[in-house]
């Protein structure tokens, strides 16, 4: 074991979250799904033993030491890489269920804190990969990032280096940041959503639109994809009869969203690089073009405020102590309701020995006091969203077809 370094304070926050809730797992991933015929898993452990070092990291938890830190050991890769063979033409359902059970056993709480399952035979011609890693060493973002690097396509360009800090970006512009930052925990989130009777299981619906639709909504009305996806998800949730409503009826919704400022960060290694944002969804708003709005007004704000900017200096210049506590109060229920996420992937899918990238479901948080949580990804001109709901609610597939309604709306 070699290079052992001190976890952040940002993913020592994950970490700590992790111990204190263990039913609410701080952990992402990612359902890959390839076209062609199924790789042999011996093949693939191989060709991931030979891809990128990120794969070594372990989180190691010395005796006496507060802070856990990162290191670098060889792989079990027989122990992490796993295959498991679905009954014949379970379709999609199969592959969800599958997901699901994977999901509800967690990573250990040091070691390697990733593993993934190469499933198939459910379908003809498709194979899946779902990829199960802690948020302490990957966000959404990163996850994509890795997977460029595993399964590179002969057309992908190669990385942009990240981009040098800006000299303006100071610690004096880091404090006003911080200023706007600390106005945006107000007014509280308020609790708009009941926890009464959660289990912390969660339990998968998702589904796939053409991304050029999302796309055309926005050109419309002067939105970008992001917008067209928060607007759509406030309708839904307004519409769907289960939404646990804490009073009966709909009420804005904080979700929190993330920015990846890997381009402008350039710090090599495990670990979260995100600005967060909290955006309100207005579900208290009766008209779909007015909901849109707000959230574009919204997004105008985010774009101007300089918050990738100053959340990458910020992780640079705050003392470890701050950047905990920012990372806890914005993961609590006073400052957010809801997890949502929209990660875009590469803009060449990647590919494995000549089979291609279909599409790619998100597999996202479900915190600790929260009903559920709603993920968008897109690669190859498709846009999957996946519902996460806890399994005290019905299936969230009627939240899913409202989501899909509210797009019609946007589009008629």
């Amino acid at each position: 074991m070699t290079g052992e370094r001190p976890v952040s304070a940002v993913d020592w926050a994950a970490l700590r979250l992790q111990d204190r809730y263990p039913r609410n797992p701080m952990e992402v991933g990612a359902i890959l799904r390839f076209g062609g015929p199924s790789p042999r898993v011996g093949e693939f452990r191989r060709h991931l033993a030979a891809s990128v070092p990120e794969l070594w990291t372990v989180l190691v938890r010395p005796p006496g030491r507060r802070r856990p830190g990162w290191a670098a050991r060889e792989p079990d890769w027989e122990g992490l890489v796993r295959h498991r063979a679905l009954p014949e033409t379970s379709g999609e359902t199969g592959l969800r269920l599958a997901a699901e059970e994977i999901q509800a056993a967690p990573l250990p709480r040091e070691g390697h804190l990733w593993r993934t399952w190469l499933l198939d035979g459910y379908a003809e011609d498709e194979w899946a990969l779902v990829i199960q890693c802690s948020h302490a060493q990957f966000d959404a973002a990163g996850l994509w990032g890795l997977a460029a690097r595993c399964f590179p396509s002969a057309d992908a360009r190669p990385a942009r280096p990240a981009r040098p800090p800006r000299k303006s970006v100071d610690l004096w512009t880091v404090l006003k940041g911080l200023a706007r930052y600390a106005r945006g925990f107000f007014p509280l989130s308020g609790r708009t959503f009941s926890s009464h009777g959660l289990t912390g299981e969660r339990r998968l619906v998702f589904e796939t639109v053409e991304l050029a639709r999302l796309t055309r909504i926005g050109h419309r009305h002067g939105a970008t994809v992001n917008e067209v996806f928060l607007a759509a998800l406030a309708g839904a949730l307004r519409a769907w009869p289960h939404t646990p409503w804490r009073t009966g009826r709909p009420g804005a919704v904080w979700t929190l969203l993330g920015i990846d400022i890997r381009a402008l960060d350039g710090t090599p290694g495990p670990g979260n690089r995100l600005a967060v944002t909290r955006y309100r969804l207005p579900c208290d708003e009766a008209d779909a073009t007015v909901r849109l709005r707000l959230l574009v007004r919204t997004g105008s704000a985010t774009k101007s405020s300089g918050a990738a900017n100053v959340g990458r200096a910020g992780i640079r210049l705050l003392p470890d102590w701050l950047l905990g506590l920012l990372a806890r109060w914005s993961l609590s229920r006073w400052y957010t309701e809801m997890i949502v996420a929209n990660v875009p992937g590469p803009a060449i899918p990647p590919v494995f020995g000549g089979r291609n990238l279909r599409s790619t479901v998100p597999l996202g948080l479900l915190q600790h006091g929260r009903p559920l949580g709603v993920f968008l990804s897109s690669v190859a001109g498709q846009a999957t969203l996946n519902v996460t709901t806890d399994s005290s609610l019905p299936s969230g597939a009627g939240l899913v077809r409202l989501w899909l309604a509210a797009l019609d709306e946007l589009d008629g």
